[in-house]
């Protein structure tokens, strides 16, 4: 597949961007590295913080143990039974990975554990449910397109060839997404047949916002 073409100045803008994700990842390597001697040192300090002075300045270090119990679910299930039940939290994690087959579940609660969904708006106004001027200034709209640099293995350009014909002459693939506003994004997760742990997401221009105002808009 064809891509928008690299000029000598884009070219030198995705050799800069490799170079800084490879520092990047070296310096998060050490970061962690030290942050795991640090906490070997304060491993029986009993305070939530730590004042220590260096080089003539003073930091603060905040300190936190955890202890993590891992259960065999399968063999307390089988166990206890019925009474099971009551030792079981919710977990965020297992309500995410069920949520189609609890989400019925959970319709009374809606009102509080909720937020409006862009398809099921766009099904209630086109269905008549609800009203479709009851939107009119009652949102935003935002898009902004996101990118991730990484290298290409050979094996996997070597794929790309057969599926798509010739590979551009780069040095990185750019791949441009329209992404979704996330009120927290987190660190893109890494995917198989990249090489690479920092995958750095660029934010180009400022992120279009429409307040609404036209109806239909909000679909």
């Amino acid at each position: 597949m064809e891509g928008p073409t690299v000029t000598p100045e884009v070219e030198q803008l995705l050799i800069r961007y490799l170079q800084i994700q490879d520092e990047v990842r070296r310096l998060e390597e050490e970061k962690a590295a030290l942050n795991g001697r640090l906490c070997q040192h304060l491993a029986e300090f009993a305070q939530p913080c730590w004042f220590p002075t260096v080089a003539g300045q003073a930091i603060k270090v905040r300190v936190r143990h955890e202890v993590q119990v891992l259960y065999d679910e399968g063999l307390l299930r089988q166990r206890l039974g019925e009474r099971y039940v009551q030792i079981l939290k919710a977990d965020p994690a297992k309500v995410r990975r069920h949520l189609t087959d609890i989400e019925d579940l959970l319709r009374p609660a809606l009102d509080r554990v909720g937020s409006p969904d862009r398809e099921r708006v766009r099904t209630a106004v086109e269905s008549g449910v609800v009203p479709r001027d009851a939107f009119n200034g009652a949102y935003e709209k935002t898009s902004w397109t996101t990118v991730a640099v990484m290298r290409l293995r050979e094996k996997d350009r070597d794929s790309r060839q057969r599926n798509d014909g010739p590979c551009p002459p780069t040095a990185a693939a750019a791949s441009p997404s329209a992404r979704p506003p996330a009120a927290r994004p987190g660190r893109p997760a890494g995917r198989p047949g990249w090489q690479g742990t920092a995958s750095v997401r660029l934010r180009p221009r400022p992120p279009a916002v429409t307040r609404g105002s036209a109806p239909g808009a909000a679909a």
